[in-house]
């Protein structure tokens, strides 16, 4: 099963729609440049990353098979 990437997932609007695409069944790739606050899911996975690092975000897209952003 493919991720959905959400950027910013320990924001407010990126943690309510990661909240939201997993209570409808989806699995959530979330992604900040800092450390996750949040609660865990069986469904969620979490990377540190800033997205200006290309290389670093090149590698993500290569390891995880990311359907949509």
């Amino acid at each position: 099963m493919s991720y959905v990437l959400v950027t910013g997932c320990n924001g407010f609007i990126g943690s309510k729609l990661s909240d939201a695409l997993l209570s409808q069944g989806y699995k959530v790739l979330g992604i900040s440049s800092s450390e996750f606050t949040g609660n865990r899911h069986k469904n969620f996975k979490f990377v540190q990353i800033d997205l200006r690092e290309s290389i670093k975000v090149n590698k993500l897209f290569e390891k995880y098979k990311i359907k949509s952003v």
